[in-house]
């Protein structure tokens, strides 16, 4: 199965009607958050949004106590990694995202083709703990040719 991922409903209504994908199926508690189910290129595919950023990076006193207050002596924070963790207002979004993320074979990345896009994307798939293979998208204009 392939999973699609676009970063905001309204990217997503548009990539639905131009591979034909049929109506959004909402998330009952959370009619925000939904999702398309269609073949694509003869596969089942699903395609899911996020609500903008899912998730984001922990903060400085996550990575060491000494940065909970602010001191010049401590600073700056730099890890090794940086860590993500899920936002705790799309926590129902994101649990919808990886449920399909965890059965995708392969993933689509359709965020929008900027660096803002590229990290949103990154993050859902960190913390979700997604190492599948993945395609980019690169979608510029929405507006439908004549």
């Amino acid at each position: 199965m392939v999973v699609i991922y676009a970063e905001k409903a309204s990217l997503a209504k548009e990539i639905a009607h131009a591979l034909g994908a049929g109506q959004r199926i909402p998330l009952k508690s959370e009619p925000t958050v939904g999702y398309y189910e269609f073949t694509f290129n003869g596969e089942p595919a699903v395609l899911c949004h996020g609500v903008g950023h899912l998730a984001q990076l922990v903060p400085a006193s996550s990575y060491d106590k000494k940065y909970e207050k602010w001191e010049l002596s401590t600073f700056p924070c730099i890890p090794d990694t940086f860590r993500a963790a899920p936002k705790a207002a799309t926590i129902k979004c994101l649990k919808l995202v990886k449920s399909f993320f965890d059965k995708a074979d392969w993933l689509i990345n359709a965020t929008d083709p900027d660096r803002e896009g590229e990290l949103i994307f990154t993050y859902v798939c960190d913390v979700c703990k997604c190492d599948k293979p993945y395609k980019r998208v690169w979608i510029e204009d929405l507006t439908e040719k004549k």
